[in-house]
């Protein structure tokens, strides 16, 4: 079995030892997969939709930055391997990846995109199995600023389909301690509803800081299972 783990790090210093000189990227690890060149390379290499890729042009990335040059790859990239343990057991196996890049060099884009990529298609999608696969993708983020900024991206990856994905901010949270409004997150379609923002909800993907998840999780109100 290869080893799962992954780093990578971008540096604006000159003459820094790199596994690519134009975008000075350290990268350290087992069987790293290939950088991209261009975000078309995705829909080749790893089946990425039409769709996901027009949303890229359309919200003018153009060209993948070092973080995401590398970074994509290793997240969307997943694999086989045979279980030791049960005969004939074939797993499959994503990875762990710590990146370290600069301000403003496209680090949010370098893991939503993969995630948007691996879900494949929304919950409400008869791609998906099953209507309310409940919260599919888990984003935690250190601040509300930063929450606010990394849904505004999801926004735009979402473009034409009917992903759903949530901001788990105050209003949200109270809204889910209503029984009236809401059931479990994840449950099916029908249950879970905000009456003020008007729409109903799957939950393909949920970003939250780490406080407000906890305090969901401790009073039962969103279930993470799948």
């Amino acid at each position: 079995m290869p080893n799962a783990d992954a780093e990578l790090e971008e540096t604006k210093t000159e003459g820094s030892f790199a596994t690519s000189q134009a975008h000075r990227v350290t990268a350290k690890g087992s069987d790293i997969p290939v950088k991209i060149n261009v975000f078309e390379e995705l829909k080749e290499r790893y089946s990425v939709s039409n769709r996901l890729l027009a949303n890229l042009t359309k919200c003018r990335y153009f060209e993948p930055t070092g973080i995401q040059s590398h970074g994509i790859p290793v997240l969307i990239q997943v694999s086989w391997y045979m279980s030791t343990s049960v005969t004939g057991l074939m797993i499959l196996q994503g990875r762990d990846l710590a990146a370290i890049s600069p301000t403003g060099t496209g680090k949010t884009l370098s893991y939503l995109l993969p995630a948007f990529a691996r879900l494949k298609a929304p919950s409400a999608s008869s791609a998906v199995d099953g209507p309310g696969n409940g919260v599919r993708a888990l984003v935690i983020s250190p601040t509300r600023e930063l929450a606010h900024q990394i849904h505004n991206e999801c926004l735009k990856l979402a473009l034409g389909k009917k992903w759903k994905v949530i901001l788990f901010s105050k209003a949200t949270a109270n809204a889910l301690t209503d029984k009236n409004v809401r059931d479990k997150v994840g449950e099916p379609l029908s249950c879970f509803q905000f009456p003020k923002i008007g729409f109903t909800c799957y939950k393909d993907i949920i970003i939250s800081t780490p406080l407000r998840l906890v305090a969901a999780l401790q009073s039962g109100v969103i279930d993470l299972s799948k």
